[in-house]
Formats: structure tokens, C-alpha cells, sequence
């Protein structure tokens, strides 16, 4: 998507026009830049004015109501035509994401792989990847009892993360397949043209 106009409006950030050089954008999107999740705001059809690219896109306040104004832009011929948008009050909670599948897989991949680290347990939450660790010593005098223990909580803890870093690595499988699946999608629906 290029050619677009962008403005911020507290803290959403509107996305109006834009398009691929053979067509317009017909989404105007909104991503909430606390939250990062983006959303469809409308949808105009293809041959719409405000589906163009070029425009400029602006705010304003009038009475307390916030206002989106948008002007001019290329669809085939300029236009000169002023577009008033009133946001409304947005619920993110069931987003429709805007990304590719590649980059799907990538951000699940990563969200895997960092579960494993920061998990929210007591007893795993401060692993970390470094060499500087404090490593319990076993005190002398301490009971082989009390040690026995100790060692058997710190197999079961083993136990619990290597069970979490199979699934990281199944899911991450799973994720390469379905890349793969989609990467062969394409090649074959990009061979026609």
C-alpha cells in the first residue's frame, strides 16, 4: 500500500487511501498505537474517490468532536473533493490483523520462544540466558534428605521447561509447514504473470 495518508487522533492512527498504482485502497484502517492492533474503520468500492492515492489527511477539533478531512488525491483523475470523517469509539478487541503469513509465523514463533523465558511461575520466572546465575550451594551439614529434595524439585522443574521447549518446537514446526505451504501458494499463483 503506498501513496496513503496517515493521521494520528489520540492515540489511533487512521490510514485513508493508498493503493498499488492499478487500483485504490478501499480500507481505511486504524491502528491503536497503545494496543498495536490494527482494525478496518470503513470500506468505500473500488472506484470510489476517497479510494485513491495522494491524498492529504488532516485533523481538527469542532465543538469538541474530533474530525478526520481529507482532500485531493489520483484515482485516474484528480480530484478536488473534501471528505469529513467522524471517528466513533472503537472496541479492539476482535481485530482483523493486517500482515503477511511469513510474518504471522515469524511473531508466533517469537511470542513461543518467549513464554519459555518469562514464565509467569515463580519458580521459572528469572531464567534467563546469561552465564552469571546464583547457583544454590549445598551448605555443609545440610541433610541428604533436604538435598534429595532439592534435586528432586530442580528435575521436575527440568522436566516442566524441557516439556514447554517441545511444544516451542512443535508449534515452531508447525509454523515452518505452514509457511512453506504458503510460500508454494505463492510461487504457483505468481507463475501466470
Amino acid at each position: 500500500r503506498s501513496g496513503h495518508a496517515g493521521m494520528m487522533i489520540d492515540e489511533n492512527w487512521y490510514i485513508v487511501g493508498g493503493g498499488d498504482n492499478a487500483s485504490g485502497s478501499t480500507d481505511t484502517i486504524v491502528m491503536n498505537a497503545s494496543k498495536f492492533v490494527w482494525s478496518v474503520v470503513t470500506t468505500v468500492s473500488v472506484r470510489d474517490r476517497l479510494a485513491c492515492e495522494g491524498l492529504t489527511l488532516c485533523s481538527t477539533t469542532v465543538d469538541g468532536e474530533k474530525f478526520l478531512i481529507a482532500f485531493g488525491g489520483y484515482n485516474g483523475k484528480y480530484n478536488n473533493e473534501i471528505f469529513v470523517m467522524k471517528p466513533k469509539p472503537r472496541n479492539f478487541v476482535q481485530p482483523r490483523l493486517f500482515q503477511s503469513p511469513a510474518a504471522a509465523a515469524a511473531a508466533a514463533s517469537v511470542k513461543a520462544a518467549y513464554a519459555v523465558i518469562t514464565a509467569t511461575d515463580e519458580k521459572t520466572k528469572d531464567i534467563v540466558a546469561t552465564d552469571d546465575l546464583d547457583v544454590k550451594r549445598a551448605e555443609p551439614g545440610s541433610s541428604s534428605k533436604q538435598m534429595v529434595a532439592e534435586i528432586d524439585a530442580l528435575n521436575g522443574e527440568k522436566g516442566e521447561l524441557e516439556s514447554r521447549l517441545a511444544e516451542v518446537r512443535t508449534e515452531n514446526s508447525k509454523l515452518k509447514d505452514k509457511l512453506d505451504m504458503v510460500k508454494l501458494s505463492y510461487n504457483e499463483l505468481t507463475k501466470g504473470t
